[in-house]
């Protein structure tokens, strides 16, 4: 009898709770755009405008690309993700404007970052305020000099000849395969020997403990990647790591450290750039010189030092992998593109002798088909920016309070047609100098732009150049392995 009457109140307490939450909602949260005058998508309690994603009926560049699409004239939009109001952004002078002008006022990306409780999430990509400033100072220059690109260039290209024989191996006996899983293997290798200094040989071993890792994080639970990206509060709340452990990286990391230091051993690499900011707090990248900023900067610690090589791995073989794959896709379906692509690394490897970065970096076609592929297909569908200081929006009467998250719907500005005639087909000549000097460069941001832009672009690049070469180069006038794996991609996309 008493269970049944404290179960009868239970229920009529949740009852309570969801008409007092609902009305919340719809009183106060959910009129938050509407009293400050501004347009915005009706939302749906209690998860706002995200249904169709947590449902995972649709992906959110799918979602923010209709927004785009059907609120086109607005210059903005309001939207809300669960119980937080977001701003879509839709003209570019304004997307200048919170990507680079009004950088301070709109610094971080608002993702979900708990060092203390998921230490691994205090990295490059997540952190926020003076800590990413600090450390973004120290580690840019490792992917932006043309000296440290150089020195890794190596590695690259070892695990591209790799790659080669891999895929040899493969046409030779015939098998099927999965492109986008051979490109993460490769790209892992690269990462575990640049940020880790170990050999993973994931393309020997798909069922690497590496190769596992990476695959469980990026098909992690759709409604932890909301709370992740727009209400990471929620993840912190209730202490819900959102890397999780990740023993095994910080092993390595360790172990890799201290036999470098024991065996005084000095590798030009990306870890060593990490050993440097545990050990001086500053990176020599110009021979030894170090400035009274780099003094004063704290010293990463051995966890800290691991943090960061692990988000270069999570920032360095989804995105290229993805985007080599949908590249070798296009090249299936384009055959005059595929042409051009053989006889632009013909020429310069004959002229340059082989692989050097020299040949990479003149093989002008090959990046605007990467750079056309990053269009269609961006890796980054969206782009968050969170305001942490007030600010009036120029030309417009709308102030953005602190906490709104302000998002970029990059598919939807790349594919308008507005801006790239006949968006859905596979163009490399919108990327050559002349084009891309005739348009606004905030319609173009699958790296993002101003002072966060990715700093890994120009490395990412030299890579992907690398495993297409190498994919490409042999047994083309009998074979073409390289129209061979693609085309069996794109059956994979059509089944």
């Amino acid at each position: 009898m008493a269970i049944s009457w404290i179960l009868s109140e239970l229920i009529y307490v949740l009852i309570f709770i969801i008409i007092g939450t609902y009305l919340y909602y719809k009183i106060y949260v959910f009129n938050f755009w509407s009293k400050r005058g501004v347009p915005y998508v009706k939302p749906m309690f209690p998860v706002g405008n995200f249904l169709d994603v947590i449902l995972e009926r649709k992906i959110f560049g799918e979602i923010f690309a209709e927004i785009y699409f059907k609120y086109k004239k607005f210059p903005y939009i309001g939207t809300f993700s669960m119980y937080k109001p977001n701003l879509v952004i839709n003209d570019p002078d304004l997307i200048r404007f919170v990507l680079a002008q009004a950088f301070t006022n709109f610094q971080d990306h608002g993702y979900y970052c708990n060092e203390k409780n998921d230490p691994f999430s205090g990295n490059l990509l997540f952190l926020h305020g003076k800590k990413w400033r600090n450390t973004r100072l120290r580690l840019a220059p490792t992917f932006n000099s043309n000296g440290k690109i150089k020195c890794m260039f190596a590695i690259v290209r070892d695990k591209g000849y790799a790659l080669e024989e891999f895929l040899a191996d493969k046409a030779k006996n015939k098998n099927e395969i999965e492109i986008k899983d051979i490109a993460r293997c490769f790209l892992i290798d690269v990462i575990m020997s640049t940020a880790f200094g170990v050999e993973s040989n994931c393309l020997k071993d798909p069922k690497s403990e590496f190769n596992q890792c990476g695959r469980k994080m990026f098909s992690s639970n759709i409604l932890k990647n909301v709370m992740m990206l727009f209400v990471p509060e929620i993840l912190k709340i209730f202490s819900i790591p959102y890397v999780g452990k990740s023993e095994i990286f910080m092993k390595v990391f360790k172990t890799t450290v201290e036999y470098r230091k024991v065996n005084n051993i000095v590798r030009d690499d990306f870890l060593n750039v990490i050993i440097q900011m545990m050990e001086n707090g500053y990176v020599d990248y110009d021979e030894g010189k170090k400035s009274d900023v780099q003094t004063k900067v704290k010293k990463l610690t051995m966890l800290e030092g691991a943090a960061q090589s692990f988000g270069y791995y999570l920032a360095g073989f989804e995105s290229p992998s993805t985007t080599l794959t949908f590249c070798l896709y296009e090249l299936a379906l384009n055959q005059d593109i595929q042409q051009k692509v053989h006889e632009e690394i013909d020429m310069i490897l004959e002229k340059h002798d082989g692989i050097t970065i020299e040949a990479i970096n003149e093989m002008s076609y090959l990046q605007m088909v990467i750079l056309e592929t990053l269009r269609k297909y961006p890796t980054m569908p969206i782009l968050n920016r969170i305001c942490n200081k007030e600010i009036e929006l120029p030309n417009y009467n709308i102030v953005v309070p602190v906490g709104t998250i302000m998002i970029i719907p990059v598919l939807g500005i790349q594919r308008d047609p507005e801006y790239y005639p006949e968006p859905d087909k596979f163009i490399p000549e919108r990327f050559t100098d002349e084009e891309i000097r005739s348009r606004n460069q905030y319609i173009y941001l699958p790296f993002g732009e101003g002072p966060r832009i990715c700093p890994g672009t120009r490395f990412g690049i030299v890579e992907m150049k690398i495993a297409l070469i190498l994919s490409t180069i042999f047994k083309f006038r009998s074979v073409t392995l390289f129209l061979q794996m693609s085309s069996l991609y794109k059956n994979s996309i059509e089944q």
